[in-house]
């Protein structure tokens, strides 16, 4: 794949986060550490060509963020429309009207409604499972967008 001459997009739901805060606060748990550590280590080792880490500014979120941003050695920061209930069709026209490569980390069902309308053309319905720390890489092609990858922490040993 030549991901230099295309606009990358990479889905990543936050990872396992404490149960009992106010959802905006609450934070990434030991086990929601370790799995987003491990999909930005397999991130990082991509070398894809993404400019930037956007979250949605809720505490677990930035928190993976700020380890994907660590590792692929990116800024990050919080964005608008990346909350559970945001619609993903104003999420989508924006990265396509930008072109840049970035990563988006956010919530479901936001992040399966997102990637189903990338990939099918309809937001309703999951083409995609997107367990804790799940990341999905997906290319835009002419014809539109392509899944390159989907990775769980599972999968990756965690």
């Amino acid at each position: 794949m030549d991901a230099e001459a295309r606009q990358v997009l990479v889905l990543v739901r936050h990872g396992e986060a404490a149960a009992g805060a106010a959802d905006h606060d609450r934070p990434l748990t030991s086990l929601g550490r370790r799995q987003s550590k491990l999909v930005a280590t397999w991130l990082a080792r991509l070398r894809l060509p993404l400019v930037e880490v956007r979250h949605s500014g809720k505490r677990r979120a930035e928190q993976t963020a700020e380890l994907l941003a660590g590792a692929l050695k990116l800024p990050a920061r919080a964005v608008t429309g990346l909350s559970p209930e945001d619609a993903p069709e104003a999420t989508l026209d924006g990265v396509e009207v930008e072109e840049a490569s970035v990563a988006l980390v956010g919530h479901l069902p936001h992040l399966a409604c997102l990637a189903s309308l990338a990939l099918t053309g309809r937001s309703r319905g999951a083409a995609l499972r997107f367990d804790k720390a799940a990341v999905a890489v997906l290319v835009r092609e002419r014809a539109g967008w392509q899944l390159l990858a989907l990775v769980t922490p599972a999968q990756l040993g965690g």
